[in-house]
């Protein structure tokens, strides 16, 4: 059964902003990666790989929730990926207020079954999630 992707251009709009603030940020390139890597983009400074990251655009601000939600297969992924090469994971989320960031390769995040429960769009918005302590998240421009 083929399944509905619900990324929007807009959403794919916002992601790119971020990845533009982090190259600034960070002194990197972000390469944009193909779905079958799972995180969205591999970070690079004069050719050399840095660091993996997922991009999450929030349309509330950091302090409404005290955790970020992330899918335990994305979390795994992550790990993976990390393990694999080396080389750091982190989240990045933009917020209303702030853009924060955590290294995935933690392994003390709380787990629950979560994800999209208020307005579930199909059976998949229900599934095994980790619990990132927005406090435990950096500031970017900190």
């Amino acid at each position: 059964m083929k399944y509905k992707q619900w990324e929007s251009s807009g959403d794919r709009r916002n992601e790119s902003d971020v990845a533009r603030a982090l190259e600034s940020r960070w002194d990197c390139r972000l390469h944009k990666l193909p779905k079958q890597y799972r995180m969205d983009y591999f970070a690079t400074r004069g050719g050399v790989g840095l660091a993996f990251i997922e991009v999450k655009c929030r349309t509330h601000s950091s302090t409404r929730y005290k955790t970020l939600m992330l899918s335990l297969a994305k979390y795994m992924a992550a790990k993976t990926m990390g393990q694999a090469t080396g080389l750091p994971v982190f989240l990045v989320s933009r917020y209303t207020d702030a853009t924060k960031f955590v290294s995935l390769m933690q392994d003390d995040f709380p787990m629950s079954m979560g994800g999209r429960t208020a307005t579930s769009r199909d059976e998949r918005d229900l599934e095994p999630i980790i619990q990132i302590p927005t406090e435990r998240m950096s500031d970017l421009y900190e």
